[in-house]
């Protein structure tokens, strides 16, 4: 079968003289060299040559670099490839870190900023806790943030394509020669405290440290923390009282830790209320509702505002995003109509939209300039990959992230909004801690044949067996085939040529 570009672990580049920085005489017109950028950062390209020049070496504008040269003596790394080396050795050791266990509670992260400096005391942070909802809603605020010209952190978990993009300013992510040198400093800290006897900090920890010393030295306005797991007793909550403690959607996850109701769970997100915070509550149940404002009456928070489902309505929607009005004070004199386009899709975002733009109303009540002209500009052009995301049109191509009973259920009710009398093509695959069955009850009613995927994770279920799980859950009434990975189900959503929706 033809290999494509990112099947290649390693590629040997031609060329007829390379220097020691890796720029190269080419020959073939650049026929190479588009295909050497096609390949993936991370792939190593090395150069077999008998001598590498001391200076560099005339070059035209479409030659591409070498990462390694190999000459019949030495073996030499260019500088840019020490520094990805640097950055993914450094990925690797806060992976470690993660695999050696999770550990709830703010005793070790509090040791190990206190060795740092503490930088969490000098930022302001909106905090963001939930079981569904917590990404898009700090995806949106962000962008609020960012549009209203305000210098702006994210932490938020987990990443979707690569590490980096965990940590942000401004929408960009963390470069790695900062990582690499914030990393190191965190490393030497944590070595400090396991000296001291002190337990080491886990992954989660460390990425947390690095993520405040990044918005701390490089002078952010305001940072937007997602909650990584629960929220009293997550890293981020080491944080001190934010303007806006916002509850997104809760329902019942990780109950090992967080407790076998949606009203303990409640209480351990109301965790990260604050004294003096302003607290903004997603529509829930009204008993979780009331979890939450106890616990603000407790914390001694300024305020608690919950948001209203009939404040806000559809005009219109599609794949490709939705018209929304607001009828609850986001204009200027509190009374208009604020009528705005969402770039994001789903029936499950208008509520998601309506919380964003609570915690916007209770951020100008504290003094912070956010003009309806950015919030419009964020919200018709903010994107949240991998959550119902469209891919492609012809044919329709979404990718949906969900994972948890009420997720799954939102994009269950999205297919039979958007893709009404269809029978989709459903790619499917899940860990083994979560519920499966019901995943399937949910989805399995629209699908017309299903692929299953095996997600990159040691705690996932495979594809074989998954396939197998299916099959004898619908009796064979549903044709299942299991994939062996996720480049062969792109190859064959790609060779597709009816229109059948995936």
């Amino acid at each position: 079968p033809r290999l494509s570009p990112e099947d290649l672990d390693l590629v040997i580049l031609p060329g007829m003289a390379f220097d020691t920085d890796g720029s190269r005489m080419g020959f073939g017109g650049g026929y190479y060299d588009r295909f050497i950028e096609s390949l993936p950062e991370s792939t190593p390209k090395v150069a077999l040559i008998r001598e590498a020049f001391v200076g560099p070496v005339p070059t035209e504008e479409h030659d591409r670099k070498a990462d390694v040269l190999i000459t019949e003596n030495k073996i030499i790394e260019t500088e840019e490839f020490k520094k990805k080396t640097d950055a993914s050795k450094t990925k690797t050791f806060i992976a470690s870190r993660g695999k050696w266990g999770m550990r709830l509670g703010l005793e070790t992260i509090g040791l190990l900023l206190d060795k740092l400096g503490n930088p969490q005391r000098d930022l302001k942070y909106v905090h963001v806790a939930g079981t569904n909802g917590k990404g898009s809603v700090t995806t949106m605020l962000t962008k609020i943030l960012v549009e209203s010209g305000f210098k702006t952190g994210t932490y938020m978990s987990p990443a979707l394509e690569f590490f980096n993009e965990r940590i942000r300013i401004d929408e960009q992510p963390i470069p790695d020669p900062v990582l690499i040198q914030l990393a190191d400093r965190v490393q030497a800290a944590g070595a400090e405290l396991e000296t001291e006897g002190e337990p080491k900090p886990t992954g989660f920890e460390i990425e947390t440290a690095v993520a405040l010393l990044y918005f701390k030295e490089a002078g952010c306005d305001i940072c937007v923390f997602e909650v990584g797991l629960g929220g009293r007793l997550d890293a981020t909550n080491i944080i001190p009282s934010p303007e806006a403690a916002v509850i997104t959607s809760i329902s019942l996850e990780h109950t090992e830790y967080l407790g076998d109701t949606c009203e303990k769970i409640a209480g351990e997100k109301a965790g990260i209320i604050k004294e003096d915070c302003s607290v903004v509550i997603y529509p829930q149940a009204q008993s979780v509702e009331q979890v939450i404002r106890e616990a603000a009456q407790a914390a001694g928070a300024r305020e608690v505002v919950t948001a209203v489902p009939e404040e806000i309505a559809c005009i219109n929607g599609s794949l490709f995003g939705q018209k929304l009005a607001y009828h609850s004070g986001s204009a200027a004199d509190d009374t208009q109509e604020f009528v705005f386009d969402l770039r994001l899709a789903g029936a499950h975002q208008q509520l998601n939209c309506l919380t964003v733009l609570k915690t916007v109303g209770v951020l100008r009540n504290r003094g912070w300039n956010i003009p309806d002209d950015a919030v419009r500009r964020a919200l018709a052009t903010v994107r949240f990959p991998g959550r119902l995301e469209l891919l492609s049109e012809e044919p329709v191509v979404l990718i949906d992230g969900a994972h948890n009973p009420n997720g799954i259920q939102s994009l269950a009710n999205n297919i039979a909004q958007y893709l009404p009398d269809e029978k989709i093509d459903l790619y499917f695959g899940m860990l083994a801690d979560k519920n499966i069955d019901l995943a399937l009850d949910l989805l399995l009613p629209y699908a017309g044949r299903i692929f299953t995927l095996t997600p990159d994770s040691e705690e996932a279920v495979k594809a074989e067996e998954m396939a197998e799980k299916i099959r004898r859950k619908t009796k064979g009434t549903v044709p299942v085939v299991s994939l062996p990975d996720a480049e062969t189900a792109v190859r064959g959503v790609e060779l597709r040529t009816d229109a059948n929706p995936v």
